[in-house]
């Protein structure tokens, strides 16, 4: 923990406001207290706002918070007021000793969600096969069912090149 605290003297803030009229009143301010760290701000109006820890490489090290401020804010957060104050103690999200140093504390606000990636899908497991025909340029479409969300049958018609590679899906539900 003691070699984490002589890391703060370097840790500094970023500040991440994306499209919009949200903006701080006050920029987020990061100082030391006691074996941890004080993460202070405040913004003009209620938004999305993610509080997070990042170590080497820009990769998080503690999600401290997330979520809109307001009446039902998430725990982290202070309820009906647009300043808040949040603390990290050095830990990672696993509660263990934060490694990485130096680390930066990031405050995002007004924040759009947005697809990253879809764990455990590949376009190369079919489910169940249920016909396939060839274009004129070698292209292979298969019919086939999947089951893409839990609670209904999809059917999806895929396409790959004369390599098996995939090339695209058409989703019909």
């Amino acid at each position: 923990m003691n070699n984490l605290l002589s890391t703060l003297a370097i840790l500094f803030v970023s500040v991440v406001a994306w499209a919009g009229e949200v903006s701080f009143t006050v920029r987020p301010n990061v100082t030391k207290v006691g074996e941890g760290v004080k993460i202070m701000f405040a913004v003009n109006a209620a938004t999305d706002v993610e509080v997070a820890v990042l170590g080497t490489n820009d990769r998080i090290v503690r999600h401290l918070a997330a979520g809109v401020l307001g009446s039902s804010p998430p725990q982290a957060f202070q309820k009906n007021t647009l300043v808040q104050t949040l603390h990290w103690d050095g830990k990672d999200d696993f509660g263990q000793p934060a490694k990485g140093a130096p680390f930066r504390i990031r405050v995002a606000l007004g924040l759009k969600p947005r697809l990253h990636k879809i764990i455990g899908w590949s376009p190369y497991s079919l489910g169940g096969v249920d016909g396939l025909a060839t274009g004129p340029d070698g292209t292979l479409y298969l019919i086939h069912s999947d089951n893409l969300y839990a609670h209904r049958q999809t059917w999806l018609i895929s396409a790959f090149d004369k390599n098996g590679k995939y090339l695209r899906a058409c989703l019909k539900s």
